[in-house]
């Protein structure tokens, strides 16, 4: 008798010594709805006597990628870029362009100022659309940032050198207005120019270093949800639209799962074990890419069927 839920050779027993089910049943659920878990189970040579069966059927709880790179260690400049630094910015520059557009960086004498100077009025509208553009642009950084989308850094480097590139703008323009030196304009704002650079080469160093995180796509790793046959039965998992496909070499459970879901894998690298006759195998990756799998702790899989996906 072949095990219907593991495809281990049984014999005449009536409990499976692979798996613990009924052999006569798929996931071992007999026709009164009972599972073979709850009947008695063979001790194996290698397992102490009185000790406690394991539940094969049990399985890991989901692992949210996003939360599994934001809990490694180092990240404390990325958290502050995304929970602090990227809504202040938003925030400063909503109020540059409402000074800009009433005129109040030039105190009560605004009115005055834009008699003398008619065309400093166009100008401090334009460069007001320029910070609200920016306070927006924030927010979609942020996003994307937050998201590990790839290229999210260079983004946020371009928000931080724009923000520092319309002051200098800002000053050539009204410069040329007002007659005024460059120099003077920008005297009272160099202090904040050089938080901003030194921001900008912070944020370059620290976001090179953690390159290899910025790895999600648009597009190349969406998913819909489906349910594979060699799963139990209502198990979810996220199947990308192209990648490599790791596929088992025979019939067995899954032990262990050795990496993340969404984590990015080298080729050869173990990313889970599968247990054959009472063998553990390790199980490797195919190529380089971000894992997604199709199975999970506790699967009973068929040789050929596919354990994971690698994009």
């Amino acid at each position: 008798m072949v095990c219907k839920t593991c495809g281990t050779e049984c014999g005449d027993e009536s409990v499976c010594p692979m798996c613990g089910c009924n052999p006569n049943e798929e996931f071992g659920v007999d026709m009164g709805g009972e599972s073979a878990n709850n009947a008695p189970r063979q001790t194996t040579n290698d397992e102490p006597v009185g000790a406690i069966p394991q539940n094969n059927n049990q399985h890991d709880e989901p692992v949210d990628p996003i939360k599994e790179k934001k809990s490694l260690p180092g990240m404390g400049w990325f958290k502050f870029t995304i929970y602090f630094s990227l809504w202040a910015n938003m925030a400063l520059n909503i109020l540059n362009a409402i000074l800009m557009w009433t005129g109040a960086s030039y105190g009560v004498d605004a009115e005055r100022v834009y008699e003398v100077f008619p065309s400093l009025k166009g100008t401090d509208v334009f460069i007001g659309v320029l910070y609200l553009a920016l306070a927006v642009y924030a927010i979609f950084v942020r996003i994307r940032l937050a998201n590990f989308k790839k290229g999210s850094p260079m983004l946020l480097h371009i928000l931080v050198a724009a923000n520092l590139g319309i002051t200098l703008l800002y000053a050539i323009i009204a410069s040329g207005i007002t007659g005024i030196s460059f120099g003077e304009l920008i005297s009272g704002n160099i202090a904040q120019m050089i938080g901003v650079a030194v921001l900008l080469v912070v944020n370059i160093v620290y976001y090179n270093k953690h390159a290899d995180l910025f790895t999600n796509e648009v597009g190349a790793t969406a998913s819909v949800p489906v349910v594979t046959a060699n799963a139990p039965t209502g198990f979810e998992v996220m199947t990308p639209a192209n990648g490599e496909k790791v596929i088992a070499p025979f019939p067995g459970l899954i032990k262990k799962l050795l990496v993340a879901e969404g984590t990015v894998v080298k080729r050869g690298q173990p990313i889970l074990v599968l247990e054959a006759m009472k063998m553990d195998n390790d199980i490797t990756a195919v190529c380089d890419g971000v894992i997604h799998f199709q199975v999970m702790k506790g699967t009973n899989v068929e040789s050929d069927a596919v354990l994971a996906v690698i994009a």
